[in-house]
């Protein structure tokens, strides 16, 4: 049981959970919500939602989760890169530009 636990842990230490998870499951939320509401189909989601039975429900949820877990895995896996494109490096790693007349201007 321990094992279960500890590996649970690591699959959502604080660090992901605070940077990644909670924001796609918040941006992911708000802007299914903003489609729905645009598109005027709120209602009838929530006439869906309470149509269907509590295990459907349970598993729309879990699928739910299962898909903002690996979008934020996703998100997680390129910290370093979106980094790095704020701070401006990324240009100097594309391979077309290194290969470009632009760089081998001689003076």
């Amino acid at each position: 049981m321990n094992d279960i636990l500890d590996r649970a842990a690591s699959l959502f230490d604080r660090r992901f959970l605070l940077q990644a998870f909670l924001p796609v499951l918040v941006l992911g939320s708000l802007a299914g919500a903003l489609l729905l509401s645009a598109l005027g189909e709120m209602d009838e989601a929530l006439a869906f939602w309470s149509s269907i039975g509590l295990p459907e429900q349970a598993l729309l949820i879990v699928s739910a989760l299962a898909a903002v877990w690996f979008l934020a895995g996703l998100l997680a896996s390129q910290f370093r890169r979106i980094t790095q494109l704020y701070e401006g490096y990324p240009l100097q790693y594309t391979p077309a530009l290194k290969e470009s007349s632009v760089n081998k201007c001689s003076i």
